[in-house]
């Protein structure tokens, strides 16, 4: 049978030196536009929609809040040549530099309509590929191994913060052009995490409702530094996300579909739905969070969250443990589990340097366990703590956290002392390790004053943190647990640092 595969490029290159969150995201999201279009106009080329592998093609999630389409599209390709598939492509890309040109015309930068197109059409790594796959093979598997190939290939692309860069010069001004619209506005880094202050403070919702969203930010600094001020409204998460070990679940779906017997024509379009329908859940969930959704395609994610949510109600941290892995049902033997990349950072650190931390993070948890959170808090002092939570399992290290954090407890000095105390007794823990006894002993003999005992169930909640990262195997308990504890702290924190 004949399949054919599409894959454009560069997506990092393209969005990772974006200083504003509106330039971040449309960066991101011209990559979700245009293979949308593409998926039309093969569509409109006589390709049945049934016919698409991936990505699933909902003309109704067009007008979203994120990208929601992924970088590939893998389709049955028996009524199609190559050469209308590169045609389409090119005309697409043509189109785009088309309104990009016109659109910086009218903000007064001249520009010459072919000198754009050849821009585009060079910046763009668009590669497709058609070929014969026997039916007893996986063609999503099969076509992905050529598109792999094909990206080895990809040349370096031009320097997206280059004066002479059009598209570079079209993110910094995208505001109101046609990708955002004239209504849609994405929220700076600094009233994204003050959202729950903007919530309860009706000076700032009259000016929020007024649009005046310079005199907003200079509302919203002043309040950080009120020393009533929760001290984590001034601070972001820039979190990446990532479904694992995807080749697996891909390679157990059957074209016959009899070994699992869910009854299906078609596993790889049912698989392809349920990523959408999953990722049109996250955008709504984020959103409704008080967060902003970039990207939301395939089984990848980016976005930008305050730390607690617009209600007061929900951490960060909950709402990335109600994020469920892709079930497509069926039985099938390998279900996708989540991992994350959390970078927290002060409102005035720079976006890009965030947004690489997140990537980094994101890289670390799926190169261990897979199925983890790995977290940097950089504070506006610039002192740094890294924390990897496994998510895995009943009695996982990331439960465990979630309950330490969300146990209200609001004197700060003293969650500061126990840390600093851990700190200075990492030898004997470390000799305790995941001898129960030992470790109840030092907890009982270390923290034995009056304040300690008041606190006795919270310390015994830091015990139950620290034996499930030994049962988890991780090393740098005391680390991890310093790391964990300075996050609580941040959350219980008054003032300005």
């Amino acid at each position: 049978m004949e399949y054919a595969g599409i894959t454009i490029g560069p997506i990092w290159d393209t969005i990772k030196n974006a200083k504003r969150t509106d330039a971040l995201w449309a960066g991101s999201y011209i990559f979700s536009y245009l293979i949308e279009k593409i998926l039309t106009a093969i569509e409109g080329a006589g390709v049945d929609k049934n016919k698409v592998l991936i990505p699933c093609h909902d003309e109704k999630s067009v007008e979203t809040q994120a990208g929601l389409y992924p970088d590939r599209i893998i389709f049955h390709a028996d009524t199609i040549h190559l050469s209308e598939i590169k045609q389409i492509i090119h005309t697409i890309l043509e189109k785009f530099a088309d309104d990009i040109g016109e659109f910086l015309n009218k903000c007064g930068k001249k520009i010459d309509c072919t000198a754009i197109r050849t821009f585009i059409s060079n910046y763009f790594k668009v590669y497709a590929v058609k070929t014969t796959v026997p039916k007893e093979d996986n063609p999503v598997l099969e076509i992905n191994k050529y598109l792999d190939s094909l990206e080895l290939y990809n040349t370096n692309v031009q320097p997206v913060r280059d004066t002479e860069n059009y598209l570079s010069y079209f993110l910094e001004h995208v505001r109101g052009s046609f990708l955002l619209g004239k209504e849609k506005r994405i929220r700076s880094i600094t009233e994204i995490s003050a959202g729950s202050l903007i919530e309860r403070n009706a000076d700032l919702q009259e000016i929020a409702a007024g649009k005046n969203f310079d005199t907003l930010e200079k509302g919203i600094k002043e309040l950080l530094l009120n020393r009533e001020t929760k001290r984590h409204l001034g601070y972001i998460a820039v979190v990446m996300a990532d479904g694992d070990n995807m080749g697996n679940t891909i390679a157990s779906l059957s074209q016959t579909d009899t070994a699992n017997n869910r009854g299906s024509d078609n596993p790889y379009r049912d698989f392809s739905k349920a990523l959408h329908a999953s990722a049109q859940k996250f955008v709504q969930e984020i959103t409704d969070f008080g967060g902003e959704p970039v990207y939301a395609g395939g089984d990848d994610l980016l976005f930008f969250a305050p730390l607690l949510s617009k209600d007061g109600e929900k951490t960060i941290f909950r709402l990335i443990e109600q994020f469920a892995p892709v079930n497509p049902g069926g039985g099938l033997p390998h279900i996708p589990s989540i991992s994350f990349g959390v970078s927290i950072t002060y409102h005035k650190f720079p976006l890009y340097e965030a947004l690489q931390a997140a990537r980094d993070l994101l890289k670390k948890s799926k190169a261990g366990q897979k199925n983890t959170v790995s977290v940097r808090l950089l504070t506006h002092s610039g002192s740094a703590f890294e924390v990897s939570f496994y998510k895995g399992g009943g009695n996982n290290p990331y439960s465990k956290f979630l309950h330490l954090l969300e146990t209200n407890i609001d004197d700060t000095g003293y969650l500061s002392s126990v840390r600093q105390k851990i700190l200075k007794s990492q030898k004997i823990i470390e000799t305790a390790g995941k001898n129960r006894e030992l470790m109840t002993n030092f907890f009982e003999n270390e923290f034995n004053e009056d304040v300690h005992n008041r606190h006795r169930d919270y310390l015994n909640s830091i015990m139950e943190y620290i034996d499930s990262l030994y049962q988890a195997n991780n090393q740098d308990v005391i680390k991890r647990t310093a790391a964990a504890l300075k996050l609580i702290e941040l959350y219980r924190q008054k003032g300005k640092e």
